[in-house]
């Protein structure tokens, strides 16, 4: 009889033991859900990845658009379309160009968009800022860190030794996971509102919701529109940047020759344009010998092909076009978008 009750009361603390693990784990799985619910109206790094991660983007388009937050904010895809419609052409557009992306992420966009989009492009146009060949915090703070990897992509980051593998490993299981994903960015606006500014907190949540609309990619097809807006005179300083920005990142230039290796064997052409700059640049000692150095570079080994276009007009316009000394506003954007189809017309 004690040996049954010994037996029940076993199986009673097992029972028990196993509702509360799963009530801890649906307490887990609420939360997280809740996590990705809420994350995009603090966190405006995981919002520009979230349409990404999501595949909004599976339907393709016959034009693809990649680089970093310049190509995000100064390439408008329905613009597009209606320059190669005056040039004969019929085509679609997708801008997957986003702040801080690096030569591995565009390699990393251009693979996923071509293998998986419904409709996969026939020609990526994409703009290589020099001041992202150097470095990798942006990686880290963006792409690392709320862009969402299949396995291969993690693994690809391990063996070609962008990262370790150990860091690979925390890249595909930390945003699969939102309360690791969003746990230093909600600390950090929960210091900086609710303890810092309280009456902050409504205007950012509001501020993050009206990025968040312009962010839907049914929108506009990726690109974000950042309105009309512009700089004078006393908003351009002088450049500072330097010939040596890429030392020591060599590999951002082999994942530039898999890119282009890779898309050419697809038989996908690729436009790499150069950036406009505000007219105060065009004259200040140094710049042009700094874009034609990094340019030159991107152009190095053997990337000329048949099917890749180094579209090697340089651009300096009036403070009308640019909302800050590096992006342009929404009239910019439609020039370049307009200038870009020309150029590309011209080379077909």
């Amino acid at each position: 009889m004690a040996h049954n009750l010994f037996i029940f009361n076993s199986k009673l603390k097992i029972s028990k033991s196993l509702i509360q693990i799963i009530i801890a784990l649906l307490t887990f799985i609420v939360l997280n859900m809740m996590i990705v619910k809420i994350g995009p109206y603090f966190d405006s790094n995981y919002a520009t990845m979230e349409n990404v991660n999501d595949e909004s983007w599976i339907k393709g388009g016959d034009y693809l658009f990649l680089g970093d937050s310049r190509g995000h904010q100064g390439l408008v895809p329905a613009e597009f379309s209606a320059a190669m419609k005056q040039h004969g052409q019929d085509v679609s557009a997708i801008n997957l160009a986003r702040p801080g992306m690096q030569i591995p992420f565009a390699y990393y966009f251009s693979k996923r968009v071509t293998e998986n989009a419904t409709t996969p492009p026939k020609a990526v146009i994409v703009n290589f800022s020099f001041y992202l060949l150097g470095g990798m915090q942006w990686m880290k703070d963006i792409y690392f860190s709320y862009y969402r990897p299949s396995l291969s992509e993690a693994y690809h980051s391990c063996i070609s030794m962008l990262q370790t593998c150990s860091d690979a490993a925390i890249w595909y299981a930390k945003t699969r996971i939102p309360a690791w994903m969003f746990r230093k960015r909600a600390n950090d606006f929960l210091k900086r509102t609710l303890i810092g500014s309280p009456q902050s907190l409504l205007g950012q949540l509001n501020g993050m919701y009206e990025i968040k609309q312009l962010l839907d990619f049914d929108v506009a097809q990726g690109y974000l529109n950042r309105g009309a807006s512009h700089i004078d005179s006393s908003d351009i300083q002088p450049h500072g940047y330097g010939l040596n920005i890429d030392n020591g990142y060599s590999i951002y230039y082999k994942y530039l020759d898999l890119m282009l290796t890779e898309l050419a064997a697809k038989n996908i052409d690729v436009y790499v344009y150069r950036f406009p700059w505000p007219e105060a640049r065009q004259n200040e000692e140094g710049f042009q010998e700094v874009l034609d150095h990094y340019w030159s570079k991107i152009k190095t080994g053997n990337r000329e092909g048949s099917s890749i276009h180094f579209l090697d007009d340089v651009y300096f316009w009036p403070n009308e076009y640019f909302v800050d000394p590096l992006h342009l506003n929404h009239a910019g954007a439609t020039r370049l978008t307009k200038t870009i189809a020309e150029k590309i017309s011209e080379t077909q």
